[in-house]
């Protein structure tokens, strides 16, 4: 009978028209691919998502939607969706044309970039009121409201449990949120069965983030088969309402990550 391991190592609405001009504004900064964070990169293509939705069709726009899908890259290294939650298949054909248009996906340049096949993910789309405002200012709408930070860059950092203020000390506060991930992973982690029947085994680093109200609302799972990325993902959704990183006096959006190896002996 397989024995099964697990390890984790934790670590830190208006219809408007864009014109070409205007979709370099959008896509800015999405050529600039960092070779180590994906999640990162994904981040950005999420915010140019959420501004093409509040262009469709106002049928499909709802408040608030959950999308929960598997990406794999293409051909032309873009990633397309090949699964996507149920509640969310009608808007599936739109979601694969907004990334058809953002820039190739370097994977070469990504470390690990051979095993970059397929994302796990889950982010938020949100109808937005644009009436009235001219484009460079959704611009900065946009990038205000899902901007993320790396951690290092804050005045106080993401942490669990008591007040932000008591977690002054950066290593401290790090470690409130890596007990606390911990517990989450034991608790929940379950080998899926398919994996186990098929003697799938790997690596899965999971981004996500921290959000200004301290809730886990994006995530970012890959480096591992789809089945295991899902079982990562599932855990995090797991995870509790953390207090929020501090910048400038100001709470703000935070990414975090950590790996999770599943392995049969």
């Amino acid at each position: 009978m397989k024995k099964i391991l697990f390890i984790f190592i934790l670590v830190f609405s208006a219809n408007l028209k864009t014109s070409a001009q205007e979709y370099s504004e959008l896509y800015a900064g999405l050529d600039s691919i960092s070779k180590t964070n994906v999640g990162s990169n994904f981040y950005r293509i999420f915010r140019m998502i959420n501004y093409e939705y509040n262009q469709i069709n106002d049928s499909l726009i709802m408040d608030e939607r959950v999308v929960v899908g598997i990406l794999k890259i293409n051909s032309n290294k873009k990633f397309q969706f090949v699964h996507i939650n149920e509640k969310n298949k009608d808007i599936e054909g739109f979601l694969n044309d907004c990334l058809s248009k953002a820039p190739p996906f370097p994977i070469e340049n990504i470390e690990k970039g051979k095993d970059l096949e397929y994302l796990t993910i889950k982010f938020d789309l949100k109808k937005y009121n644009y009436e009235g405002i001219k484009f460079d200012e959704i611009l900065t709408r946009q990038k205000e409201e899902n901007k993320t930070n790396r951690i290092e860059e804050l005045d106080l950092y993401p942490s669990y449990g008591g007040k932000p203020e008591e977690f002054t000390d950066k290593e401290k506060a790090l470690e409130s949120i890596n007990i606390i991930i911990n517990k989450v992973v034991r608790k929940n982690f379950k080998y899926p069965e398919y994996a186990m029947e098929n003697d799938i085994q790997g690596k899965t680093i999971t981004n996500f983030v921290i959000n200004k109200d301290g809730q886990i609302r994006t995530i970012v799972v890959y480096f591992s088969h789809p089945i295991l990325q899902n079982q990562a993902l599932n855990i995090t959704e797991h995870l509790p309402t953390f207090n929020p990183g501090i910048k400038d006096g100001k709470p703000v959006s935070v990414n975090y990550q950590f790996p999770l190896t599943f392995r049969l002996q």
